[in-house]
């Protein structure tokens, strides 16, 4: 997977990219994974833009990975739990900071790839939620 630093709107991101099936880019932002199609403009043509909705996001597993490495100091959920957008997970702590990691979605927790006092790499599998 190829990896990239953009910066939106004045905020740095760390971009994960998966795959391409035909004009559907696939990659995950911050351990969300986001899937969006893709034009490819003519020189010289204008492009078009449309603003998303949490409901362009996929339905399916969704795979949450840790957007900085650290140590899982704290793990909210168990699997089977019901999860909605925006739910604490678990808090990864790095450099004396407590970072809480999201749900992108509402969902089913399937699976925890973690436990309390686990150190994690940035980019590590932490929930799979379907």
């Amino acid at each position: 997977m190829s990896r990239y630093s953009i910066t939106i709107n004045g905020s740095m991101y760390d971009v994960e990219f998966r795959e391409r099936r035909g004009s559907t880019l696939s990659f995950f932002v911050e351990g969300v994974l986001y899937s969006v199609d893709v034009t490819t403009l003519a020189r010289g043509a204008k492009q078009q833009t449309t603003r998303g909705s949490t409901t362009d996001i996929p339905q399916g597993p969704l795979l949450v990975r840790s957007p900085i490495p650290g140590i899982v100091s704290e793990v909210k959920v168990a699997p089977g739990d019901e999860v909605t957008a925006d739910s604490v997970l678990l808090v990864i702590e790095a450099m004396k900071m407590e970072n809480p990691i999201k749900a992108g979605r509402s969902g089913r927790v399937r699976t925890i790839h973690v436990r309390k006092g686990q150190e994690v790499p940035s980019g590590h599998m932490l929930v799979e939620l379907e």
